[in-house]
């Protein structure tokens, strides 16, 4: 059996340095997804949920912020898109000099 710990650290190894705040929130976020299930084993999922709603009140997890979806496109990318247009798959990944991993209570 794998353990999910060993995946996410093993993707994780693979990012490229342009995504490695995405990488640092995917871990952070992971980490405590995976501590709080640990400790959560028997709980149903309406207790899950409240916890993980909890949490993001509190700011025990991040997001990147801001995000530029303006920049320039990925060739190949069908996933990056900018939402504030009506163009399919015209953005990039958004992390800029300025993003930086923000706590999810501000």
């Amino acid at each position: 059996m794998i353990h999910s710990t060993s995946v996410t650290l093993a993707l994780a190894r693979e990012t490229p340095i342009i995504l490695n705040l995405e990488k640092l929130m995917d871990l952070q976020n992971n980490e405590f997804g995976l501590v709080r299930g640990d400790e959560n084993r028997l709980a149903n999922n309406q207790t899950i949920s409240d916890l993980i709603f909890q949490a993001i009140l509190d700011g025990d997890l991040v997001y990147l912020s801001p995000i530029d979806y303006t920049g320039y496109t990925i060739p190949g990318s069908t996933f990056w898109d900018n939402p504030t247009t009506p163009e399919p798959n015209d953005g990039h990944h958004g992390i800029t000099a300025s993003t930086s991993l923000t706590p999810t209570n501000q």
